[in-house]
């Protein structure tokens, strides 16, 4: 395991607050997910270190691989977004647009419309227009295009 790698992730580690780890493992110990991962060990050894020394990281944990590494940082970012998303009206409104193109892929297309809607007021009351530009471009894009 290079240190190159891990510095990022150790950093990002390192920069936790005590609930947002706590969440991370409520979130990766959900309901239908294997008891032995692997990379919650390397986020064990990572907290538990001072500096991300590759020769420290095999000691705590001489089993780990490269691979989870990887599995943290997959693990981690969608962790900290679900913990942030109620604090964040960005991420609140990017998931409802993701949302909206499930429901279009679906074949529900009267209820995407509607969530773009609400999209739309909910990104002009938060002044983000960026986003009512997003929604306005999926409307056009997948509704008025198909129609013509």
């Amino acid at each position: 395991m290079p240190t190159k790698n891990t510095e990022p992730v150790f950093q990002l580690i390192r920069s936790l607050t005590r609930t947002e780890k706590r969440h991370f493992r409520l979130f990766t110990n959900r309901p239908g997910a294997s008891k032995s991962l692997k990379f919650l060990l390397l986020f064990d050894a990572l907290n538990a270190l001072d500096t991300a020394a590759d020769a420290a990281v095999r000691a705590q944990a001489p089993s780990l691989k490269c691979a989870q590494l990887a599995n943290l940082s997959r693990q981690l970012l969608p962790s900290l977004r679900v913990y942030h998303a109620g604090q964040n009206p960005n991420i609140q409104l990017y998931e409802q647009l993701d949302y909206a193109r499930v429901l279009y892929n679906k074949g529900f297309c009267q209820q995407a419309l509607r969530m773009l809607e609400r999209v739309k007021l909910s990104a002009r009351q938060v002044e983000m227009p960026h986003i009512v530009l997003l929604a306005l471009d999926f409307e056009k894009r997948y509704f008025y295009q198909a129609h013509v």
